[in-house]
């Protein structure tokens, strides 16, 4: 005789309600129904909470300088949306004759207005660009040349009055 046994599992369903906030986070401030009355926040690891400590509040000022062989950087608020009306430019500055592989883990920006662009140089030398907008797009790697002229990568994320999106999460490496 064939014992079969059939086993039924129930959990609560849990419905993501989407709020947009003031401040540009798009991502992080969502409800967490548990029960018809109840309405708690779900931080970025899906905890749900009465706290909503998940946002950062925007700020004025973005970007930054790295030096070294490798490192790695992100958008402003990432993994929750970058802001708006922002200009943000990350320069790489590495040894004179490297080379450097760019590793986009992700890549989203608003499809309107907001771009990504990589200089080899300073931004208004036109050695080598690489310009992204809209997304998601799948991991992006980017060889950047040597440049004759310059020993500097500009990445460079732009945001208008609209829409945002996560942005970018980067690693660098120097070869060559």
């Amino acid at each position: 005789m064939k014992i079969v046994a059939i086993f039924f599992i129930f959990s609560a369903a849990v419905v993501m309600i989407h709020h947009v906030e003031e401040n540009g986070c798009l991502n992080c401030k969502d409800a967490c129904n548990t029960d018809v009355a109840g309405q708690e926040y779900i931080d970025i690891n899906g905890v749900c909470s009465g706290n909503n400590t998940c946002c950062k509040p925007c700020s004025d000022t973005c970007g930054g300088s790295f030096t070294g062989p490798m490192g790695s950087f992100t958008s402003p608020n990432f993994p929750s949306n970058y802001c708006n009306n922002q200009d943000c430019y990350f320069n790489i500055t590495v040894e004179d004759g490297d080379r450097v592989m760019l590793n986009f883990t992700t890549l989203h920006t608003a499809s309107d207005d907001d771009f990504l662009q990589v200089h080899n140089g300073e931004i208004e030398d036109i050695f080598q660009t690489f310009f992204y907008n809209g997304g998601p797009f799948p991991p992006t790697e980017i060889e950047i040349s040597d440049n004759p002229s310059s020993n500097k990568i500009i990445v460079q994320l732009h945001s208008d009055e609209t829409q945002t999106q996560p942005g970018f999460q980067v690693t660098y490496k120097t070869f060559w």
